[in-house]
């Protein structure tokens, strides 16, 4: 489940923090602040997930690093 990259992580979390980006500036437009409840929940479900993987993705690499780092 954790075989990703570094990379493609921090992939993840730019698109992730760009769309949480687009939330809060998209009722930005003539004073108008009234975002979306769907995507508002939407944004925030998706961090909540990212965060859970993220923290389930540190554990597996510290558990699966090699025991001679020498290398």
């Amino acid at each position: 489940m954790y075989k990703i990259t570094i990379g493609q992580l921090i992939a993840i979390w730019a698109f992730v923090l760009f769309n949480i980006m687009i939330c809060l500036g998209s009722g930005d437009n003539l004073d108008n602040y009234h975002v979306s409840k769907f995507y508002t929940y939407f944004v925030l479900s998706m961090l909540f997930a990212l965060i859970y993987y993220t923290i389930g993705w540190r554990i597996y690499r510290k558990k699966n690093l090699p025991k001679d780092e020498n290398d």
